[in-house]
């Protein structure tokens, strides 16, 4: 006797939401500043012993970089701004200093003003909290972020005939399928994890597609997950109705199940791709690992640029996102040894800087970079970039086939 498997009981490989991400990254980014405050302290208490060294203002400067790139995209725009005067008045400063070389009397009072600047802001954004609260620190600490790397598809139609056959057709290309028998079995099932597309139907008992539609596009958790609407009726309503409600497909029935596959792997295009993401920032990585994963890319982290450059000759991915100050090797350095490798040469890079200099983004695109993006910055912006150089790569290699 064969076991009949129900697929209403099968869950989703359930991988953690960004905004759950985010929220344990906040509060970690959180403790950081408060370490900033006590080594921004221990700088200052430094001056009065000794004179500054050039050590002294890189380690100084290291501190208000990572301030300026990082304060915004974690809800702290003020640290970003103070962050950013620091770190540019540093940079200035070195580039002026001999080796060795001590911070003279006369800039002394400037960089103190500055670093206290840093400091204060730097407190009022630990005693506020941000502009979403800290998740407790034990539910923090309770989050291991491990994420299976697979790709989910929640399948919402009553005919259960035509649910297993598209179930089995998507399985076949490797995607993982959860079956939903109406509106509210599919709202339940979002709730036990964020697909990376749903296949709805609109005509089904109790909550029409319409209404189910409606809801996960109101609720942040689920306003960029892909939406393909089916329907039975070919009326322009209908599918201006899906459109606007933010359904990214629609198709009518009857279809053909190996189209409706076609559609949605390229909607789900992004797990084509690789990417690297090269910073010295985890919290950093941890986020753009997170919100890249989420949006189906495979993805490759690297703390300097070392390593990122001992993992391209490697295993070259599909683009680099790299950003321009790390220790070992900067980002500058390590986009012109890409771009001198024949096996790496035309990979596509976008560069991450927290300094909004044009000098800086003429080197960065006169290196090889594609594109160029300032730090701090919004995640989705990132992933909007990075789709538009993939999909120029992509254009530019039919047209050379062509």
């Amino acid at each position: 006797m064969t076991n009949q498997h129900n697929p209403d009981d099968i869950e989703m490989v359930k991988r953690p939401s960004y905004e759950e991400t985010y929220q344990k990254l906040l509060y970690e980014y959180i403790r950081r500043l408060e370490k900033s405050v006590e080594a921004i302290d221990n700088i200052l208490a430094q001056r009065q012993l000794n004179p500054l060294t050039k050590d002294d203002l890189l380690r100084a400067q290291m501190l208000a970089h990572g301030m300026s790139g990082s304060g915004a995209t974690f809800g702290f725009s003020a640290v970003s701004d103070a962050g950013r005067k620091a770190d540019v008045f540093l940079e200035r400063l070195i580039r002026a200093m001999p080796d060795d070389g001590t911070m003279d009397d006369e800039s002394y009072p400037e960089f103190e003003m500055l670093m206290k600047v840093l400091q204060g802001t730097c407190r009022n954004a630990v005693s506020k909290g941000g502009d979403s609260p800290a998740i407790p620190k034990d539910q923090a600490a309770a989050r291991d972020g491990h994420v299976k790397d697979v790709l989910n598809v929640l399948i919402v139609d009553d005919d259960e005939s035509l649910s297993r056959m598209l179930s089995l057709k998507l399985a076949q290309k490797g995607i993982h399928v959860i079956n939903a028998r109406d509106g509210a079995s599919a709202l339940s099932q979002c709730q036990k994890g964020v697909p990376d597309l749903i296949i709805l139907d609109i005509m089904m008992p109790g909550l029409s597609g319409h209404e189910v539609l409606r809801r996960l596009k109101q609720d942040p958790t689920y306003v960029d997950v892909p939406v393909v609407m089916l329907t039975g009726r070919a009326q322009q309503q209908d599918v201006v109705g899906a459109l606007h409600s933010g359904a990214i497909d629609y198709v009518v029935k009857p279809f053909d199940p190996d189209h409706l596959v076609s559609r949605v792997e390229k909607i789900l295009d992004a797990s084509r791709y690789t990417v690297l993401i090269a910073d010295n920032d985890p919290l950093i990585l941890q986020l753009l690992e997170s919100k890249f994963r989420n949006r189906g890319f495979k993805v490759v982290l690297a703390g300097d640029g070392k390593d990122a450059f001992d993992i391209i000759r490697v295993n070259p991915p599909d683009l680099i996102i790299l950003d321009v100050m790390m220790p070992e090797v900067d980002g500058i350095s390590l986009l012109k040894r890409v771009r001198s490798n024949t096996a790496t040469a035309d990979i596509p890079v976008i560069m991450l800087s927290g300094h909004k200099d044009q000098r800086d983004i003429d080197r960065g695109m006169e290196a090889g970079a594609q594109d160029y993006v300032a730090k701090p910055f919004m995640p989705d912006d990132l992933i909007a970039r990075t789709l538009r150089v993939l999909k120029a790569g992509v254009s530019a290699e039919d047209s050379d086939r062509e």
